[in-house]
């Protein structure tokens, strides 16, 4: 996978996580829409002051509600960027051993390189050394070949 993939996968993994795990509201909150249920059984009985205290109930309900939704947000948020500051890493140590690893691979290629063109350097000034002694010993063959040639040729005369 590639590491945006991965960051996505973990992502959708840990929004489902959070979404299907069941909320856990504080005892304030629980006990505060419990009042309201009592007070709202109560008010059905046609008590205007009652309405009254179930509606501040539930403002304060509501509001205890949306801190805590936004508090949980906010530990989700924090998980979230722990587990990417994790992975990215994670990511970056394995992108830093590949880079390690190609980085030995190539300089193993480039020794080989420089050895076998030092090898074959030498190779061709053996093999030049050797076509200059033939070509010495040709040269005093001929030269002695002509020499003999010469005197005979002078000796007939």
């Amino acid at each position: 996978q590639t590491h945006e993939q991965q960051l996505a996968s973990l992502r959708k993994n840990l929004t489902d996580e959070i979404e299907n795990k069941p909320k856990k509201w504080s005892k304030d909150l629980i006990d505060c829409r419990r009042s309201l249920e009592n007070v709202a059984k109560q008010a059905s009985s046609g008590q205007t002051q009652l309405y009254r205290e179930a509606q501040q109930i539930k403002q304060v309900a509501d509001a205890l509600h949306e801190h805590e939704k936004d508090d949980m947000n906010s530990k989700f948020n924090s998980l979230l960027c722990a587990k990417v500051r994790n992975l990215e890493k994670k990511q970056q140590a394995e992108m830093a051993a590949l880079v390690k690893k190609i980085d030995t691979k190539r300089r193993a290629v480039t020794k080989k390189r420089e050895e076998d063109t030092l090898r074959l350097q030498q190779r061709n000034r053996n093999i030049i050394k050797m076509l200059d002694a033939k070509n010495k010993l040709e040269c005093s063959r001929v030269a002695s070949d002509i020499q003999s040639r010469i005197k005979r040729v002078l000796k007939q005369r």
